[in-house]
């Protein structure tokens, strides 16, 4: 009996030799509660890195779209002499009288062109920078027009509808002088009430009158006084958008019947004006 004891004694001694001797060989690694802290750090640094990546491609894709919002527009030389050219163009559907007219602002365009030392870029629309839209607007009109040409007619009805509602479906026969109305359409698209009359002139009485302009400030201008026609106006109004030595350069309506960029000497400037809020 004490034989078999002892035995047992021997086996239980032996057993616990064994496991301790077993013990110091198991790699720290595969301890559950090591596996759970590291697969919950690798979890972590997975997550971190991916919200990384995601946050990388986020402002890369932001700052795409950033730069795809961005609308602008560069005058350059070229620019001036190719609206002088498309004034030229249209000069043979005009009469003699704004033929006269038309002639005056090519050479002024020409002239202008030779001024311009350095292209001038104008900001039309910018996720980053308050700018005010209406000549974004205008811009649109221009650009449309030169695109589709005589099929752009059609909308001369939006503009002049705008401050005379009852003209809707054709064209009036009688000439009319639209380049207030191009404005106030203009302004009407950016939520903004404008004189809704139809003479330039009315626009000195709108919004504020203000010294330095700001790009698309309503620029109020003297053209040649009329001796024949008195119903046509003597002054003529548009959009600003930049100067050279001698000449302040516009686009506006009504220019050989259609949307243009025209440049006219600085002394036949009336005002500038601005929203008054």
């Amino acid at each position: 009996m004490s034989d078999n004891k002892s035995d047992l004694q021997d086996s239980v001694k032996e057993y616990d030799t064994l496991e301790e001797a077993f013990i110091p060989q198991v790699k720290w690694y595969h301890n559950e509660t090591v596996q759970l802290v590291m697969g919950v750090g690798l979890f972590l640094l997975i997550t971190t890195t991916l919200v990384g990546l995601l946050s990388v491609f986020s402002e890369r894709l932001s700052a795409y779209m950033k730069a795809k919002e961005t609308f602008s527009i560069t005058i350059t030389k070229k620019v001036l002499q190719d609206s002088a050219r498309l004034i030229q163009r249209n000069t043979k559907f005009l009469d003699s009288e704004d033929k006269q007219i038309a002639t005056t602002w090519i050479s002024n365009l020409k002239l202008a062109a030779k001024e311009l030392e350095q292209p001038h870029k104008i900001l039309l629309k910018s996720p980053t920078r308050r700018i005010f839209p209406w000549l974004k607007f205008a811009m649109e009109e221009y650009i449309r027009q030169n695109k589709f040409g005589a099929q752009y007619n059609n909308r001369l009805l939006l503009y002049i509808a705008i401050v005379d509602p009852s003209v809707t479906r054709t064209l009036p026969t009688k000439k009319i002088a639209w380049a207030s109305h191009f404005v106030n359409w203009i302004l009407a698209q950016a939520s903004i009430m404008g004189t809704q009359k139809a003479a330039s002139g009315s626009w000195l009485q709108w919004g504020k009158s203000i010294e330095q302009p700001s790009i698309g400030a309503i620029t109020v201008f003297k053209i040649m006084q009329h001796k024949v026609r008195d119903e046509l106006p003597t002054i003529q109004v548009g959009f600003f958008l930049l100067t050279t030595e001698n000449f302040v350069i516009v686009l506006a309506g009504d220019v050989a019947n259609s949307i243009g960029i025209v440049a006219f000497k600085k002394a036949n400037l009336v005002e500038y004006r601005w929203p008054s809020n």
